[in-house]
């Protein structure tokens, strides 16, 4: 499922897309930002039928802008990052590929823990595994680990990844 992380200065929220979405000021839409510089009916994202996701400015006042550039239409790709007024937005989209839902990473200071059961390795380099589910991995890690899950495929062919 994709979604929106809306950063407003110290805020963050998580927004899940539906099929049709929309942005703005006004509690009426779908994803509220309340930011005095976006207008109150700012923007719409729509899925397409080919599964991706149309962002388009509504013609609003201020804008919106993908790397420095206003834009009307874009198709948005994992990891896109617009803003509106002062308020940046990323695009995140989860792969679905039976041959890695997600990669947990693990890292800390030292070597590797046996809860792990990762062989050691040098200080400071991080440990890379694969899991089906990183909450589990994340729940047997001692502190201070702390695994992650990334939702985009970094290397097909690889097993072990170094980001």
């Amino acid at each position: 499922m994709a979604k929106l992380i809306v950063i407003s200065g110290d805020e963050r929220q998580e927004f899940e897309l539906a099929a049709f979405n929309t942005i703005g000021r006004h509690p009426d839409n779908t994803i509220q930002i309340l930011d005095r510089i976006i207008s109150k009916e700012h923007a719409q994202i729509q899925r397409a039928a080919d599964g991706r996701y149309l962002l388009r400015d509504l013609r609003s006042l201020n804008g919106t802008f993908m790397r420095g550039e206003r834009i009307s239409d874009h198709y948005l790709s994992d990891g896109d990052e617009f803003t509106m007024g002062s308020t940046r937005i990323v695009f995140v989209e989860r792969v679905r590929d039976g041959a890695m839902d997600a990669l947990a990473i693990w890292s800390r200071s030292g070597g590797a823990s046996a809860a792990t059961g990762i062989p050691p390795v040098a200080d400071g380099q991080p440990l890379v595994g694969i899991t089906e589910d990183a909450a589990d991995v994340a729940e047997a890690l001692p502190s201070p680990f702390r695994a992650v899950t990334v939702t985009r495929r970094v290397c097909p062919t690889s097993p072990l990844v170094t980001v």
